[in-house]
């Protein structure tokens, strides 16, 4: 995981060398970390707090919040009022054509703040520069942190009971890329600049590449 390196690689956008600059780790300094939307601190340090120790679900500290319609799954079911946990940074252009997606792992939340954020800060040394680009990333169906979920209500249930073993599964990394172009056309993206992700989110890229190619 990008988290557990002390030393860090941020690539250059101008076609030259990657730039390698050392990030401190958590058993040397707490770094401090930069909440969604916040673009003001340039460094690309780490992330505070150790989200896969985190026991709670929920959509966490500063992510946001979509709710869309019925939504049909490739295994021919469906979700009422499907909800999508998400977190932005930097800014939406006029026409659009900023943004990046970010894929996040199978366990981890959509805040990359907490994961990626030796990789993210102002400037071409950072691989997600929140000077110039709009980040996006949203929290997979089934997982616990903001997104539709076995731990979330079940609108067909009374009483307010969680879908638990009733969650239509299996849910399928397609699923998840035609629903979040649902949540960035909401948001205002016409073209996305770049789709990354680690582990289960390289997969989301490259399904995004496949299902959108343009």
């Amino acid at each position: 995981p990008a988290s557990s390196s002390a030393r860090t690689a941020c690539p250059s956008r101008g076609g030259g060398a990657s730039v390698v600059r050392r990030c401190r780790s958590r058993s040397e300094e707490k770094a401090r970390r930069f909440p969604p939307t916040d673009i003001s601190r340039a460094s690309c340090e780490m992330a505070t707090d150790d989200h896969m120790k985190v026991t709670a679900v929920g959509l966490p500290s500063g992510a946001l919040s979509a709710t869309f319609g019925r939504y049909e799954l490739e295994n021919g079911q469906h979700i009422e009022d499907v909800v999508l946990g998400y977190s932005t940074y930097g800014t939406l252009n006029e026409t659009g054509d900023n943004a990046v997606i970010v894929g996040h792992s199978l366990t981890s939340n959509s805040n990359v703040s907490e994961w990626w954020s030796e990789l993210m800060g102002e400037g071409d040394a950072c691989a997600l520069d929140l000077a110039n680009e709009f980040v996006v990333c949203v929290n997979y169906l089934a997982s616990p942190y903001g997104s539709s979920s076995p731990v979330t209500p079940d609108p067909g249930k009374q009483n307010g009971e969680s879908y638990a073993a009733d969650f239509p599964t299996p849910v399928t990394v397609r699923d998840n890329v035609r629903l979040q172009r649902l949540l960035l056309d909401r948001l205002g993206v016409r073209h996305l600049r770049l789709a990354i992700g680690g582990s289960m989110g390289s997969m989301l890229a490259l399904e995004w590449a496949a299902t959108f190619p343009d």
